[in-house]
């Protein structure tokens, strides 16, 4: 069965970190960026 993918951006490293873990043990394929530059560039 394929995970499903899901993007995490924020500008805070702890929640970004901290979400993505969670994330990763519920079982999704986690990408992540920092910061709104990031997201759009």
């Amino acid at each position: 069965m394929t995970r499903s993918r899901i993007l995490v951006v924020d500008d805070d490293p702890s929640v970004l970190e901290s979400l993505s873990g969670v994330l990763r043990d519920s079982g999704f394929d986690v990408s992540s960026a920092t910061g709104r530059d990031t997201l759009f560039s």
